[in-house]
């Protein structure tokens, strides 16, 4: 391939995007909902379906909640960890992220980005920080902390905008509706919700290559308070659980008294400066 000139790659690789989009949105491979299957005609047009989905979350722009996190992983040797702890998760929709843990009272890692850069800090032992930059972040970011990229994790709690373009399809037993479209990075989304509410049931996330990365579960869905709105506010998954097929890694994210309320959403929680003068970090590695 490196014989062939910058404009023929990109074609390819354009062409090679398209068609794993259009494979992946041919496939109803979404698990069976609770309930018997329903008979369904053809899907409705995307477009219509997804400027529905996109009415709900301007609410849902802003997210603070406290949270519980496990994590399930595999170490270098193959064994199998169980990791839990608690921390606190700021959100600014669509790429800012600041999630950290503690374990016994002491913060143990802090995973976050602020659209240009992304950063991993562990807290842990040598109070260091990974910072990738947006170019980067995303082939290189996957392969410390959680395995996932911060941006992934807002994605994964169903509160991004949907592209214009797009298609739809039925799941197999017809009770939850597909809609499949590119992501910024290149990669590739599946999105089955509630026909109804459209409301995210699970979130699929593809590569470029058209491989799964993570797939993810939302469930408990409850109204979010607002401020102004009070309890009647949009609703929002209590649960993700997500996976990471290439690392075997799974994540359990529970969210506590979550709010739409950007009073609760600090600044510095997606400044790097001023957290690693925070969280006293020693060590700043840019990738």
């Amino acid at each position: 391939m490196t014989g062939r000139p910058p404009r023929l790659r990109r074609l390819l690789r354009r062409a090679l995007v398209a068609l794993a989009f259009w494979q992946l949105a041919a496939c109803g491979t979404a698990p069976p909902a609770d309930g018997p299957p329903v008979a369904r005609g053809p899907a409705p047009e995307y477009a219509t379906v997804a400027a529905r989905y996109n009415e709900r979350l301007p609410l849902l722009s802003k997210v603070f909640s406290p949270v519980v996190m496990q994590v399930t992983y595999l170490d270098e040797e193959g064994q199998r960890h169980h990791e839990q702890g608690e921390g606190v998760l700021q959100v600014v929709v669509p790429d800012h992220l600041a999630l950290s843990l503690s374990k016994a009272g002491k913060r143990v890692f802090w995973l976050g980005g602020d659209g240009q850069r992304y950063w991993w800090i562990d807290l842990l032992e040598e109070n260091t920080a990974t910072v990738w930059s947006a170019s980067t972040a995303a082939r290189e970011s996957a392969q410390a902390g959680l395995g996932l990229h911060p941006r992934e994790i807002v994605r994964l709690l169903g509160i991004v905008t949907l592209p214009d373009e797009g298609r739809t399809q039925w799941s197999s037993d017809g009770r939850l509706l597909g809609l499949s479209s590119r992501t910024e990075a290149g990669g590739l989304q599946r999105v089955w919700a509630d026909p109804d509410s459209l409301e995210p049931r699970k979130i699929e996330l593809y590569g470029p290559d058209g491989r799964l990365t993570v797939v993810a579960d939302l469930e408990g869905y409850q109204h979010l308070p607002i401020r102004g709105i009070g309890g009647g506010g949009p609703r929002l998954p209590r649960l993700v659980a997500a996976s990471i097929p290439v690392t075997g890694t799974d994540l359990r994210l529970s969210l506590a008294r979550p709010e739409g309320n950007a009073a609760r959403i600090s600044r510095d929680a997606f400044d790097l400066g001023a957290l690693t003068r925070a969280l006293s970090v020693a060590r700043v590695v840019e990738r």
